[in-house]
């Protein structure tokens, strides 16, 4: 499965390959046409926002934002006022703090695509504690896609 991810066929039937998963997440971004992201810093999820940065300097990235609240709060606005596709990324343990808008987003609906990027970050190697996030996704009623190979 992994390795369908991170090939592709384009138009002219040559094939293209990705280096990493990021790559590979940071070219179908691009492709969905995403055109904001709200990130709030916090490794392992701030890779993805430095690499859509320095890949794609076109999509505005609003970074290092007050909290995962504001983060998932503007793209949540946006997607609902109709203004444009978003991305919200952040790590496992902001999810607690923006849980407010997982469990409104069910009821009011969105206008515009809306993707969260959450990094949960098994054996806790750059978060305070070993969190798994799908429990609040599956309660809220939202559907959830997670990497598997």
């Amino acid at each position: 499965m992994a390795k369908e991810l991170l090939t592709k066929v384009n138009p002219s039937n040559t094939l293209i390959s990705f280096s990493t998963i990021i790559d590979a997440i940071t070219q179908a971004i691009k492709q969905s046409n995403v055109k904001v992201v709200y990130n709030y810093p916090g490794r392992p999820a701030t890779a993805l926002a430095d690499n859509i940065k320095k890949v794609f300097p076109e999509i505005d990235v609003q970074d290092y934002l007050t909290n995962e609240f504001v983060a998932a709060a503007k793209g949540f606005g946006s997607s609902v006022a109709g203004c444009e596709r978003s991305l919200v990324i952040f790590k496992d343990v902001g999810v607690n703090v923006a849980c407010d808008h997982f469990y409104c987003m069910n009821h009011i609906g969105t206008n515009r695509g809306l993707v969260f990027f959450i990094s949960d970050d098994p054996s806790a190697w750059h978060s305070q504690n070993e969190e798994d996030s799908r429990g609040i996704y599956f309660n809220a009623g939202l559907p959830i896609l997670e990497p598997y190979d």
